[in-house]
């Protein structure tokens, strides 16, 4: 997760798939597209990857069909080779149900259970006898309809709230019509639930959402207001391990964000360095740190060898321990990174104090 991610530019995302979502291969439970989508990070979604109980059982029993196929060659085969292949059906069970349960671990899918005591299932049966929805008149055996609608309801039993009480977003990726307009019909005008047709589509979906979070991140920093800055040149060792504890201590808990007026910047002659400014939100912080950090320490480091070169008189106890430089630094408003390079590019950002 980039630095610029915090809790005030999280999305919880939550995708769940029906079987056509994911249907590949038999020896294979979700397809490559499936895995490339769940193997993109994006730092401003926290994305949780869910597949209803009945898609999982029709996926194995899709992989076992398969195997069973090469199974009924198996007597075939043994009798031309005289060869005899310990393999039986239950075996194949068993292995397609590990093999499952490890590629949806690998591909970071996890299970999405039926509550079935949440499911009006007098209204099911009332439906599925009158045809209506899922059970449509087609479906002669309503096998169809009946695990269609109970992918419906697993998918309509998730929470309205995330976990954490981020900002959510739910989607079903199917391209089942009859799947698509009956969860539609019952999710209503909820406007945080969608339905997408195919992997490319969400992919394309979770993009878009992540880098609008993202300019909402560089757009909500507003920079802070000037500040001094206190820069040590060439600390003994000491020096460097407090500074550091320090800096530790004031990143834990966020001692900086509510601060206006006071900054910490650490250099040493070699420009090993690390700089903090006055934020008001973490997000402030992170924006800072991305956009400014680097280019300013660096700034600092020079300024303190360009003061060294300059003839300025050390005393002895200077030298033993270390000199010491005050430094300001003006701060713009950055609300992205072209305009944090603009600005830097024309203005000032350190003087020297004689």
């Amino acid at each position: 997760m980039s630095m610029l991610a915090s809790s005030a530019t999280l999305l919880s995302v939550t995708v769940a798939f029906d079987t056509n979502a994911i249907q590949t291969h038999p020896r294979e439970f979700a397809s490559p597209a499936v895995r490339r989508l769940t193997a993109t990070a994006r730092d401003h979604l926290k994305l949780r990857w869910l597949v209803p109980e009945m898609v999982r059982l029709e996926r194995e029993q899709q992989m076992r069909e398969e195997a069973l196929k090469l199974l009924r060659a198996k007597a075939n085969f043994e009798f031309l080779t005289q060869t005899t292949f310990p393999v039986t059906t239950a075996l194949i069970e068993q292995r397609v149900a590990e093999a499952s349960a490890r590629q949806m671990a690998e591909t970071g899918l996890k299970p999405l259970r039926l509550k079935d005591r949440h499911i009006d299932w007098a209204l099911l049966f009332a439906d599925a006898a009158a045809r209506r929805g899922l059970f449509a008149e087609g479906d002669v055996e309503g096998e169809k309809g009946f695990r269609d609608r109970i992918i419906a309801e697993t998918f309509l039993q998730l929470p309205p709230k995330s976990e954490r009480g981020w900002p959510q977003r739910i989607f079903f990726v199917t391209d089942d019509k009859g799947l698509t307009d009956y969860v539609q019909q019952r999710m209503g005008q909820r406007a945080d639930v969608s339905v997408i047709r195919n992997i490319n589509e969400m992919a394309n979906e979770l993009n878009t959402l992540n880098a609008g979070l993202q300019e909402q991140a560089v757009a909500g920093y507003r920079g802070p207001a000037p500040c001094n800055q206190l820069l040590f040149d060439s600390p003994t060792e000491g020096d460097s391990r407090a500074m550091r504890r320090s800096w530790d201590a004031a990143v834990a808990k966020d001692a900086l964000s509510g601060s206006s007026t006071s900054s910490l910047a650490v250099g040493s002659h070699t420009g090993t360095s690390v700089v903090a400014s006055p934020c008001r939100t973490p997000t402030q912080t992170d924006a800072w740190r991305s956009y400014a950090g680097s280019w300013l320490t660096g700034s600092l480091s020079e300024t303190s060898r360009d003061a060294g070169r300059s003839g300025r008189p050390h005393s002895s106890t200077q030298s033993r321990s270390q000199s010491r430089i005050g430094a300001l630094c003006w701060l713009s408003p950055i609300r992205s990174p072209s305009a944090y390079r603009e600005w830097s590019s024309t203005k000032p950002m350190i003087q020297v104090l004689r």
